[in-house]
């Protein structure tokens, strides 16, 4: 692994009572119907996802502030987990028979290939002009990023084992990494070359989420899914609690939180604002 290994898992902090950990105020549904609408991604007011019609994958975008839904992408092919900064936005794409990750511009419509290797490149996140993905060139999944006004494509991790579902907040990388024999969430921060480990804890974490000092992520432990919350300054992890069964795929902006479940029979999508407080307060729609 480059940089510097700080092998200190932050001590994972046991959950915290249920007077206090996340509350999730003001649930609603944001993305529901028939078809199934999954692993949203937020910036700002506006929140993309993918949703399932005819067997296919296709990018989705609703501006929040008037409400307006768009249809991004229509294709045979598949895109999928999309990930948003301002008005770029990035997803995996099929188009060419296997995985490869796309740019694409809200405001002008300009489309781009970032990749064309002829192995898969999957998972992409975007923040500012740095596009990171996981890459299976050598194998396994490795993490690799992109940087948009220069071209350059530098390798970020070098672990036998996988690295995947990166998400990016400025300079900083979190991560699901199986090492262990079981998925955990590691964090990379780029401009020092340090990684650590952020949580440790039985079950399967994955699809981090960042924004600030706080991180959320899925667990999965005795097939059941959930939310949990990391501050990674303090290490201390906490339960979210939200309105549906199988919560999955958060995404973070500041304090709003964004996900999927199938309350109501399909995936839909949901959002919240994730506050600190009584989980037994939460409002939920």
């Amino acid at each position: 692994m480059r940089g510097v290994v700080l092998m200190m898992v932050v001590a994972c902090m046991a959950v915290a009572s249920a007077a206090g950990g996340y509350a999730i105020e003001n649930e609603m549904p944001a993305a529901v119907g028939a078809l199934d609408q999954s692993e949203p991604a937020l910036y700002g007011d506006l929140l993309v996802y993918q949703e399932l019609d005819n067997e296919t994958f296709d990018i989705m975008l609703l501006d929040r502030s008037t409400g307006e839904v768009r249809r991004v992408t229509d294709d045979a092919a598949d895109r999928m987990y999309p990930s948003l900064y301002a008005d770029r936005l990035v997803w995996e794409d099929y188009r060419n028979g296997n995985a490869d990750i796309y740019l694409y511009n809200l405001t002008t419509g300009e489309e781009a290939q970032i990749t064309s290797d002829a192995g898969e490149e999957r998972d992409p996140a975007i923040w500012g002009d740095r596009i990171v993905w996981a890459e299976n060139r050598t194998g396994n999944y490795d993490l690799f990023s992109y940087d948009l006004p220069t071209g350059e494509t530098v390798r970020i991790t070098d672990h036998p084992a996988d690295q995947m579902e990166p998400a990016l907040w400025h300079d900083v990388i979190v991560f699901a990494d199986n090492r262990y024999d079981d998925w955990d969430i590691f964090l990379y921060d780029v401009s020092t070359g340090e990684e650590r480990e952020v949580c440790i804890i039985p079950g399967t974490q994955g699809s981090p989420a960042i924004s600030g000092d706080r991180l959320v992520w899925e667990v999965v432990d005795n097939a059941t899914v959930s939310l949990a919350s990391c501050n990674r300054s303090t290490g201390e992890v906490m339960p979210i609690p939200v309105g549906g069964t199988d919560p999955q795929a958060p995404a973070l902006f500041e304090d709003t939180l964004a996900w999927h479940d199938g309350r109501e029979g399909s995936w839909d999508v949901y959002l919240g604002e994730l506050v600190e407080g009584n989980a037994s307060g939460s409002d939920r729609g």
